[in-house]
């Protein structure tokens, strides 16, 4: 399984509707703990996470939410 963050446009989407992180995670159909989870590079986003966030608009594909995390040795290389 790979690791997956959060992109920074989808980062910045959320910000921009200035949306608390419990109705954000409302309209995505998860929990806010998982939200916050998610946000925080503590969990991966889900299938339910990134299929809530493309129908709610926050992008138009998965790749729009998330892509694979690079961990230190990528960014070092």
């Amino acid at each position: 399984m790979v690791d997956a963050q959060l992109t920074e446009a989808f980062c910045n989407r959320v910000t921009d509707t200035g949306m608390t992180h419990e109705a954000i995670a409302k309209s995505l159909g998860v929990t806010k703990q998982f939200f916050s989870a998610v946000w925080n590079g503590k969990e991966n986003p889900s299938v339910r996470f990134m299929t809530g966030a493309v129908l709610a608009g926050l992008g138009n594909s998965f790749a729009d939410i998330a892509e694979p995390r690079r961990d230190n040795r990528e960014k070092a290389a």
